[in-house]
């Protein structure tokens, strides 16, 4: 009955059913859920183990515990090994493995032994065999009081006999016995885990199948190779002798050789034996292993002699099964290195096989060659994982006893894969260094940018603001003297001694000259306007603008004028400033003509040469000495104007020749 049919027929019971449950088996199949509703049992067996009041009992499917010591009184006298009776109780869980929880007991005379379970190791430690009546074979190697360790096949047990009589375990050491007994397994009452290794037996009964020989090395003898080969005669535990030479040795394994072939052999204690000597060696053979192992040998010395040859493998041959526990030689390339305990671990590669390396330090520092060299490895080839039907295996270590086992055939160069993955990395944090640098540049160049971009605008726009007041100066100016000159003359005209003209005549020339004075101040208010005003603020508007101004003052003064300025100029921006001072310059140079020269011709010149202006105004007047003639306001005003400008006046005049003025004005520059 599989566990899962008998917890449905316990949930069966405890929904209402009254049948109890009447194996051993059945009771262990169930979980500790259920077992904790203290189901119906009814169990008939042989008891094959007692403490006290309680037992175990076991049916013809398992063994189970019996926990009847609290009502003692109810059960008469106390059960005893070998007999049958029934028990009829409930289940419990237990500590450790569930148990019968006795609620009555029938005391049903003499019972038969079960068979005893023939137990493995893995069942053992394990604890699959907990309450089972059961016999343990093997090897007896070590006795501690009723202690004894037992040497199975697949490893060693630790068993505690509990009731045996030390006395009776005498001359038991090395010898082949059968113990039975009821299995019990040692667990940890907090934990509730498994003591590895460790197992105790009730009611223990020890049978020798062997006796320990007097002489372990009167064994029979055999070779190494005839250890390697089927033998139909062979049987377990049976205490063998070979001779053989040690070529590896450390914590209590030694590799011995026969020249060809390799035998591992585990010691019970540490020999007074070294590499290279000539041993017997008598233990027990344990086959099946990836190296031949002959368990708990003792080994006595027989000779030194030099190491063999080690047998010379190519990266083809690295996988042949036939080297393991020999001594080869191998080359590879060291890839890592590392500590493990008292070894020192090299992972090499030999084509595109890699392995490992383990070279005995006893915890010492020792040197190694440097990653990336090529290097010549002599040890013990131990195979690893599994092995295939054609005689190879999966993967394989070499043991070497010391560094003497390697030879630096070449080391490596200096640029390796480690130092360019270091220079790229430095070179990687470099570089992003500098990004982060460039980009915070950046940004801080983006920042004054901004700032000046800011502080130029707060410039230009003082700079016109200032402009604007100077101009809206300059305009206050030219109203105040020009408009509030002439308007107050045209009031003292118009005001001054009108009861003295009596005639007409005089009142006509009067009006006449307050007509004169008004249309002067009408003039003079164009001009003004015309000055800022930026729709003229052209070339082409101020050549024009100065040709009509010309024509009309000296045509009203009877003054021929004749002009030479270009029809079209070129597309160049004045200033309302800068138009109205250089206008300025020119009427003043018109109007001294008018009042001091006595011309009859003028002639305007105006041309464009490269990166400036110039003006020329020439007539054929009277003229005068130049260096001689008293200097008035007009000709200061002249150079006044051109030096705001950053321009020049020349005036050139001679007594009965006329005079020329000249403007020159630079265009490139602002004129403001």
């Amino acid at each position: 009955m599989n566990p899962g049919e008998t917890n449905r027929m316990a949930t069966a019971t405890v929904a209402g059913a009254t049948t109890p449950i009447t194996t051993a088996a059945e009771i262990k199949a169930l979980s500790p859920e259920l077992a904790k509703r203290q189901l119906p049992v009814s169990l008939r067996g042989v008891v094959t183990y007692t403490a006290g009041f309680s037992a175990v009992i076991q049916d013809s499917t398992r063994g189970i515990f019996v926990w009847s010591q609290p009502i003692e009184k109810k059960f008469g006298p106390p059960l005893r090994v070998g007999e049958f009776c029934q028990i009829d109780g409930v289940t419990d869980p237990g500590l450790f493995a569930l148990l019968v929880v006795a609620k009555q007991i029938t005391h049903l005379g003499a019972g038969q032994f079960p068979k005893p379970q023939h137990a493995t190791r893995d069942q053992l430690v394990s604890g699959s065999l907990e309450t089972e009546y059961a016999e343990i074979e093997g090897v007896v190697t070590a006795i501690h009081n009723r202690q004894v360790e037992v040497l199975m096949e697949g490893g060693k047990v630790t068993l505690d006999l509990m009731e045996l009589r030390p006395e009776v375990l005498s001359g038991c050491k090395n010898a082949w016995v059968q113990i039975r007994g009821c299995v019990f397994s040692p667990f940890n009452e907090q934990t509730h885990r498994l003591e590895s290794g460790r197992i105790r037996v009730g009611n223990a009964a020890v049978n020798f199948i062997e006796l320990a020989p007097s002489d372990p090395f009167d064994a029979p003898k055999k070779s190494i190779s005839e250890l390697l080969h089927y033998d139909p005669k062979a049987v377990p535990f049976r205490l063998l002798k070979v001779s053989g030479q040690v070529i590896f040795g450390q914590d209590e394994e030694y590799f011995l050789t026969d020249g060809s072939n390799g035998l591992l052999a585990t010691m019970g204690n540490s020999p007074q034996v070294s590499i290279g000597d000539l041993v017997d060696a008598a233990g027990f053979l344990e086959p099946g292993g990836a190296v031949v192992e002959m368990k708990e040998a003792m080994m006595r010395k027989t000779g030194h002699a030099p190491l063999p040859a080690p047998a010379k493998l190519s990266s083809e041959h690295l996988l042949q099964a036939v080297y393991a526990g020999a001594l080869v030689q191998v080359d590879a390339t060291l890839m890592n290195q590392w500590r493990e305990g008292s070894e020192a671990v090299l992972e090499l590669q030999s084509g595109f096989l890699a392995f490992k390396a383990r070279v005995n330090s006893d915890a010492r520092r020792i040197n190694l060659p440097p990653c990336g060299s090529r290097v010549e490895l002599t040890g013990v080839y131990v195979p690893q994982g599994s092995h295939a039907a054609d005689g190879t295996v999966s993967g394989f270590e070499l043991l070497l006893n010391s560094t003497a086992g390697i030879r630096v055939m070449a080391t490596p160069p200096w640029w390796n894969l480690k130092r360019v993955f270091i220079l790229a990395g430095v070179l990687a944090v470099l570089l992003l260094a500098v990004l982060v640098w460039n980009k915070e540049l950046q940004w801080k160049v983006q920042e004054r940018s901004r700032e000046l971009e800011t502080e130029i605008q707060n410039r230009h726009q003082a700079e016109l603001q200032r402009a604007a007041e100077a101009e809206r100066a300059r305009i206050a100016r030219d109203l105040h003297d020009d408009l509030g000159a002439g308007l107050t003359a045209v009031s003292l005209l118009a005001s001054a001694g009108l009861g003295e003209f009596r005639d007409t005549e005089k009142l006509a020339g009067r009006l006449r000259a307050i007509g004169d004075k008004a249309r002067t101040l009408v003039s003079a208010l164009d001009v003004i306007v015309w000055a800022i005003d930026p729709r003229h603020n052209s070339l082409q508007s101020f050549a024009d603008y100065l040709r009509i101004y010309t024509s009309e003052i000296l045509s009203s003064a009877n003054i021929v004028c004749r002009f030479r300025i270009p029809v079209e100029c070129n597309p160049v921006t004045l200033t309302g400033a800068a138009r109205h001072r250089m206008f300025l310059a020119a009427k003043e140079a018109l109007n001294n003509t008018i009042r001091h020269a006595s011309a009859t011709e003028v002639e305007l010149q105006m041309g464009q040469f490269e990166d400036r202006l110039e003006i020329v105004i020439a007539d054929n007047g009277c003229g005068f000495h130049w260096n001689a003639s008293r200097r008035g306001h007009g000709l200061a005003n002249l150079q006044e104007r051109m030096e705001t400008l950053h321009g020049q006046c020349q005036i050139e005049s001679q007594p009965g020749k006329g005079t020329t003025v000249k403007f020159t004005v630079p265009l490139l520059r602002n004129c403001s």
